[in-house]
C-alpha cells in the first residue's frame, strides 16, 4: 500500500478500485479474445459438420435409389421374359433365380396370381409362406393398382 492509503482511508479505497480496474481492463479483453473466438469456431464446425452429414445422408440416398431401382428393373425384365405360365412352375423360378447369382441381393422370389395365391416361391422362408394366400394385404391391392410395390424392409413388410 502507498503512502496515501495510510493516511486517508478514501484513497485506500480507491488505489483498490484502480487496481481492480486495471486488472479488469488487462484480463478483460484477453478474456473475450478466447471466449467469443472458441464460442464461433464451436458453431461454425456444428455447422460445417451438419452440412457434411447431410450431404452424405443425400449421396447414400442416391446410392440406394439407384441401388433399388436396378433390382425393379431387374425383376421387370424377369416378368417380361417370361410368362405367367413359366413364373408359375416352380422349376423354371428355382432356375431363374438361381441364374440371379448369390451377388444379386434379392434374397426370393414369390409369384402369386391375380386373387393372391401363392403359384411358385423360392427363397429361404418355403416353409413358413406355404399355401399363403396374399389377396387381402394392403401392398397385394397396391400391386394390383399401380403395378409395383416396393417393401419398406426396416418395417417387415
Amino acid at each position: 500500500m502507498s503512502i496515501m492509503a495510510y493516511l486517508n482511508p478514501y484513497h485506500a479505497r480507491m488505489e483498490k478500485i484502480i487496481i481492480a480496474g486495471m486488472c479488469l481492463l488487462a484480463v478483460g479483453p484477453v478474456l473475450l479474445a478466447g471466449i467469443l473466438p472458441s464460442h464461433y469456431y464451436k458453431q461454425s464446425s456444428i455447422k460445417n459438420t451438419t452440412v457434411a452429414m447431410q450431404r452424405i445422408a443425400e449421396n447414400r440416398k442416391e446410392v440406394i435409389s439407384l441401388f433399388l431401382q436396378n433390382k425393379e428393373n431387374l425383376l421387370g425384365t424377369i416378368v417380361r421374359l417370361n410368362s405367367e405360365e413359366q413364373l408359375g412352375e416352380q422349376a423354371q423360378l428355382n432356375r431363374l433365380f438361381e441364374s440371379l447369382g448369390s451377388t444379386s441381393a434379392i434374397v426370393d422370389l414369390l409369384v402369386l396370381d391375380g386373387c393372391g395365391r401363392q403359384l411358385s416361391y423360392v427363397g429361404p422362408y418355403r416353409e413358413k409362406i406355404r399355401g399363403k394366400n396374399y389377396g387381402e394385404a394392403p401392398w397385394f391391392h397396391e400391386v394390383m393398382l399401380n403395378g409395383r410395390h416396393v417393401s419398406d424392409v426396416f418395417l417387415g413388410h
